[in-house]
């Protein structure tokens, strides 16, 4: 089985294909399915709201370097009502979002293939600007998955949450005094 099958014969066909991407939030209120295109598109049990040339992505950086990369998704030309629920919605850092390529045929618009998953992202701040009476932009700014695997899962690296977790380990007894350049004697036990 490969990978587009349908849009590679219609390409070999000499038809016109479409590419789109989708992005689907999970904010608290429940996930916003969004796409490049216009108007509402019927796609795996969804309904995906298109915004056209008023959203922008940027670039989706595929690093081999290990570094964690975030873009911003932007849509612009929104009006107040848009503002005051991005100000006063509970807030997004941790919470999903995958970005995906979609082929159509551009004749019919229907979808080639399958949705393909190019990025599984987490949200990480969510933006609002405005000048002018009517040029408002609201943005979500997200970090790939792994831009949190140096950190402990809900805790700290501390010693009291070391006690917490297991009373008497001395494991981080020292984790407070272990800045760099300075060097920590360890204790001998006897």
């Amino acid at each position: 089985m490969g990978f587009f099958n349908s849009t590679i014969a219609a390409y070999a066909q000499e038809r016109t294909v479409y590419l789109a991407l989708l992005a689907s939030h999970d904010f608290e209120s429940g996930i916003a399915y969004n796409w490049t295109g216009y108007g509402s598109l019927d796609l795996d049990g969804h309904t995906w709201v298109g915004k056209g040339d008023l959203v922008s992505f940027g670039g989706i950086a595929f690093n081999a370097d290990d570094i964690a990369s975030s873009i911003t998704i932007a849509l612009s030309g929104v009006d107040a009502q848009h503002i005051a629920e991005a100000r006063t919605m509970p807030p997004i850092r941790g919470r999903a979002q995958q970005i995906y390529l979609q082929f159509f045929d551009a004749d019919t618009l229907a979808p080639l293939d399958d949705k393909l998953l190019i990025a599984d992202r987490v949200m990480d701040v969510m933006r609002w600007s405005g000048s002018g009476p009517n040029q408002r932009t609201v943005s979500v700014t997200s970090e790939d998955v792994w831009s949190e695997r140096v950190t402990a899962e809900y805790a700290n690296w501390s010693n009291a949450d070391q006690q917490m977790l297991f009373p008497g380990d001395r494991g981080l007894e020292y984790i407070a005094e272990l800045v760099p350049g300075k060097r920590v004697e360890w204790p001998t036990f006897s």
